[in-house]
């Protein structure tokens, strides 16, 4: 018995991932996974592989916006650290 999500066509994309977003990428490949549950991503040489139903414009956005949040997530760590040791110390 074929389910309503085995008859569904898939495809395999590369999203691009510029530079600058690069070392952000299994970050973005973890929280992607659980939102996505439906897709398969996966790091390629050039960017974030993604493999499931129709890749579309707004998952191609929320790609870019997971790279950007998780960046700046990353950056503002030590910030966070500090102004957290500065109000309970």
């Amino acid at each position: 018995m074929m389910t309503d999500r085995a008859k569904r066509p898939t495809e395999t994309v590369i999203v691009a991932v510029p530079d600058e977003l690069r070392g952000h990428a299994r970050e973005a490949i973890a929280r992607l996974s659980y939102l996505y549950p439906n897709f398969e991503f996966a790091l390629s040489e050039t960017g974030i592989e993604v493999h499931g139903p129709a890749v579309d414009a707004d998952l191609r956005r929320d790609i870019h916006y997971t790279l950007v949040r998780m960046k700046i997530y990353s950056e503002g760590a030590e910030l966070r650290a500090m102004l957290w040791r500065s109000v309970h110390s």
